[in-house]
């Protein structure tokens, strides 16, 4: 069986297609008030091109983004610059996070959680958030 490789699924020609899908009305005012409610410093995990990040920056949140492609951040960057933004973005899968920073919230919107596969991978992620967490974050 051939495995899953979220970095292929989302680069090059596929990178494009998935940053048109760029409406956040559906979950936009979930995850926002989930932000707004933790308050301080928030991770947005497979940030993609920013559908979410680059409107809650607007809102004048504190969010980072971070998302296995490379080419994602590549539009997510491009997108937020021409819109006046310097989002703080990582090149990293979920599942192997290493930042420099603890946040208070940590949110993994659009069912980008699907794209972990196996349960080991989804158990290292889980680990991951937790150690990036701040006491009390959500």
């Amino acid at each position: 069986m051939e495995q899953f490789d979220e970095v292929d699924m989302y680069s090059g020609l596929a990178a494009m297609h998935w940053s048109a899908y760029d409406d956040p009305s559906w979950d936009h005012d979930f995850y926002k008030q989930v932000v707004e409610q933790a308050g301080g410093l928030a991770l947005d995990v497979a940030c993609g091109a920013g559908r979410l990040l680059r409107s809650y920056l607007h809102a004048g949140l504190t969010v980072e983004g971070v998302d296995s492609s490379a080419d994602m951040l590549a539009i997510c960057r491009q997108k937020a610059e021409a819109d006046g933004l310097s989002p703080v973005l990582y090149c990293q899968p979920m599942q192997e996070l290493n930042l420099p920073k603890r946040y208070d919230c940590i949110y993994v919107p659009c069912g980008s959680w699907t794209c972990v596969v196996g349960r080991d991978n989804a158990l290292q992620a889980l680990r991951r958030f937790h150690e990036h967490l701040r006491p009390g974050g959500v």
